[in-house]
């Protein structure tokens, strides 16, 4: 038990490293921004700028959630 447990510790501590070096933490932070765009009612106005923040959240998203949900299971 003691040998998975330091198991688990390790791969936190290596999860946490890719997470650093990739810097989700700065595109966690840019998708939250890119939300919080997304729910003013006013962000179809202008169609093309909310196709393109769409595709940067949905890119964004698909990056970050993998390594979110690794980070989370440990």
């Amino acid at each position: 038990m003691d040998q998975l447990k330091a198991q688990v510790a390790h791969l936190k501590g290596e999860i946490n490293a890719v997470y650093a070096r990739l810097d989700l933490s700065k595109l966690k932070s840019e998708l939250d921004e890119l939300r919080a765009n997304m729910a003013k009612s006013d962000f179809w106005a202008d169609n093309k700028k909310a196709q393109v923040t769409s595709k940067r959240e949905a890119d964004l998203a698909r990056r970050i959630k993998p390594w979110q949900q690794l980070q989370d299971g440990l």
